[in-house]
């Protein structure tokens, strides 16, 4: 654990006492850039660090072990948000499908009233010219 960032004296911070510290010492939470590196440095880190675990390391300190497991849990945990994410979607979709096999269906059937409503009309009563009375009259008279 790092130390306690405040000292035992009320409002003072504890500071890291380094070499090229000033008179009243740099930042405590430096210390996390040095172990951890700065924005600049993680992808180097990154790279260093899985170069090194594909090496297989023979033994992981109590340390490293205890980073390890943290690590694992991390990801289960990503991966259970995950998965449960994927059901969301899957139920959703699904939900989805039924409701257009359901519109299909009830087009389908509207579909086939419709025509057989159609052919019944069709073949019962004349079929009606489509032109205009007038047209219909001077036909006549043309006829006569």
């Amino acid at each position: 654990m790092p130390p306690p960032p405040w000292s035992n004296q009320p409002g003072i911070p504890v500071k890291l006492s380094t070499p090229d510290a000033e008179q009243f010492g740099t930042a405590l939470a430096e210390l996390v850039d040095l172990v951890f590196g700065t924005e600049e440095q993680q992808a180097t880190l990154v790279l260093r660090f899985q170069s090194w675990l594909e090496q297989r390391p023979p033994q992981l300190t109590v340390a490293q072990q205890r980073i390890t497991a943290m690590v694992q849990a991390r990801i289960e945990a990503l991966a259970r948000e995950a998965l449960g994410e994927l059901t969301d979607w899957q139920t959703t979709l699904r939900s989805m499908a039924n409701r257009i096999e359901d519109l299909e269906v009830r087009a389908r059937a509207r579909v086939e009233a419709d025509l057989a409503t159609a052919i019944e009309t069709s073949s019962v009563a004349p079929v009606e010219s489509r032109a205009p009375a007038r047209s219909r009259e001077r036909n006549r008279e043309e006829d006569q």
